[in-house]
């Protein structure tokens, strides 16, 4: 990817950089060995933190409309049944 890079000329020039992600910078200082390819792990971690943040992004968006009773479909039964929801 090219940027436009300021030098301490003070004159921006054009450059070719490598955009390495957080996931990728926390593997690679991790002193063990991985049984997937390090950079095929930073894509999934990258990818599990994005869909995240949609999720959460589509949640707040529905939870902000006038009738969010009509969002839900009460013929789906819940995921935990409600009994034991509260058992700790």
């Amino acid at each position: 990817m090219a940027v436009w890079i300021f030098h301490r000329d003070g004159l921006p020039k054009l450059e070719d950089v490598v955009a390495v992600s957080y996931a990728r910078q926390m593997l690679d200082s991790c002193p063990h060995d991985f049984i997937v390819d390090a950079g095929v792990l930073a894509a999934a971690i990258e990818a599990l933190g994005d869909c995240a943040q949609v999720c959460t992004a589509c949640a707040d968006d529905c939870l902000s409309e006038q009738n969010v009773a009509e969002l839900t479909n009460s013929d789906i039964p819940p995921a935990i049944p409600p009994a034991s929801r509260n058992r700790g």
